[in-house]
């Protein structure tokens, strides 16, 4: 039998991608699970791509109950990426968790963050143009 999975967050990185989803549960619930291309881990030197390949393996295996409980053993890299899909019941979440993790690495990465912050604020009005006026209203990033 195969279980519902539903994309909550696709983040791409230069054809590669991070990925965010829910998976449905036999009781009707949700468990929250993180997927990673590792061909992004390429980017890193030796010593970082091998801690990271590590965390992702052990990291594509583990189901989280909730999606704040996922969002916080993301790895903070997707906010270098540009976002290709977003869930719309989760926009809100995301965006407030991508604020989160601009707001902690701005002081390490000033000038990558800037461009990170243009990169989404991008990708969020141009999904903003296909969304739907059924749908609720989204955070919208900051000008």
């Amino acid at each position: 039998m195969s279980r519902e999975t539903e994309e909550l967050l696709l983040v791409g990185f230069d054809g590669e991608s991070l990925s965010l989803f829910r998976q449905r549960q036999a009781d009707g619930g949700w468990t929250y699970g993180i997927r990673a291309n590792s061909s992004l881990l390429d980017m890193l030197d030796d010593e970082e791509a091998a801690e990271c390949r590590s965390a992702q393996e052990a990291s594509a295996k583990i189901l989280y109950p909730t999606f704040e409980a996922a969002m916080l053993h993301i790895n903070p890299c997707y906010v270098h990426g540009t976002p290709i899909h977003v869930h719309p019941e989760f926009r809100n979440d995301i965006w407030a968790a991508y604020c989160r993790t601009v707001e902690k690495l701005a002081l390490e990465q000033p000038d990558s963050i800037q461009r990170s912050n243009e990169k989404w604020q991008d990708a969020w009005s141009e999904m903003d143009r296909f969304q739907t006026d059924d749908q609720e209203q989204s955070v919208k990033p900051p000008k």
